[in-house]
């Protein structure tokens, strides 16, 4: 008869056995963003050339503007561009020189119409798509047939 007393006390004191108190814990997390503006070439720019062969221009007939996508994590920087001093490519015995004017139009994140080269403008957090046009001007006469090529420095500082 012993037995079954035993077990009903145990029973019992398992049933009156004080309750574990629950424990939580918080798990950190931490991450950084960091602030970056990270540039990307989408279309070249292509030179029309003026009736008078004087003029070399992606704002002409024939010519295409040049397109860079600004991407940016923070609105802590601004965009700006610079023209070539000379053309990385031109006919052999081209000897003539040239004067460049770079613009640049802003839409997406940062909107701004034809921004001359002096400028720098302020970048919205987010993409926007810079676009590039340049000019190249004949000093004196005319340009020898050939191919030019020159390159407008996009910036993001």
């Amino acid at each position: 008869m012993r037995k079954p007393l035993c077990l009903g006390m145990m029973i019992f004191a398992i049933t009156l056995a004080p309750s574990q108190p629950s424990h939580a814990v918080d798990v950190p997390f931490a991450g950084t963003v960091a602030s970056a503006c990270a540039l990307v070439i989408g279309t070249p720019g292509v030179f029309g050339v003026n009736g008078s062969a004087n003029l070399l221009s992606s704002k002409i007939a024939g010519g295409l503007s040049g397109s860079v996508t600004a991407t940016t994590t923070s609105s802590d920087f601004s965009v700006s561009v610079a023209s070539p001093a000379t053309f990385t490519l031109s006919p052999p015995g081209e000897s003539g020189s040239a004067s460049f004017v770079s613009t640049y139009q802003l839409s997406g994140a940062t909107t701004a119409g034809e921004t001359d080269e002096s400028t720098s403008t302020s970048l919205n957090t987010g993409i926007t798509v810079v676009g590039v046009d340049l000019e190249a001007t004949r000093n004196t006469g005319n340009y020898t047939a050939g191919i030019y090529e020159a390159a407008v420095t996009v910036t993001c500082e």
